[in-house]
């Protein structure tokens, strides 16, 4: 996460979380459903994007989500599975799918959805880098981690 060309360190962006979970000030018109519009046919939401983000301060955040690696998502709901499954699975895959229709932004390939009780898909994404750095060194051996070291460090 940057701010103005400055990496944030871990406790910057906790205070940043921390502040976006206190805030109590209610959404403007238009912004609590706006994701709303990447659930439905691609082309009314071209048409969306044509009318309402071509210019001024909703081009600018559309370029901001579009830009981004991934969005973050603060429910503010518990998904809770239980200790017995029965029903509760398809309650949970339904909150983590679809939310509440609104809230989710099916235009970005990662949606990390973080509940209201702290229940989070981290370890599956974490499980999913790992696969893929693993088929990485079985494919092309050990020499890709040199190239990988060499773009994470910046040399």
């Amino acid at each position: 996460m940057f701010y103005k060309d400055h990496l944030l360190e871990p406790c910057e962006l906790q205070l940043q979380l921390d502040e976006i979970i206190r805030d109590t000030t209610p959404p403007a018109y238009g912004e609590e459903h706006l994701a709303a519009l990447t659930a439905g046919e691609r082309p009314l939401w071209a048409e969306a994007r044509e009318t309402f983000f071509r210019s001024g301060v909703n081009r600018y955040s559309l370029e901001a989500i579009e830009k981004a690696a991934f969005v973050l998502i603060l429910d503010d709901e518990d998904f809770d599975i239980g200790t017995s499954m029965t029903g509760k699975l398809d309650d949970y895959a339904h909150a983590i799918l679809h939310g509440k229709g609104y809230n989710r932004w099916f235009d970005k390939s990662f949606n990390f959805i973080v509940s209201k009780n702290a229940v989070a898909d981290a370890p599956i994404t974490g499980h999913l880098a790992e696969y893929v750095l693993s088929e990485d060194i079985m494919y092309y051996g050990t020499s890709s981690l040199t190239v990988m070291s060499k773009l994470f460090s910046g040399s």
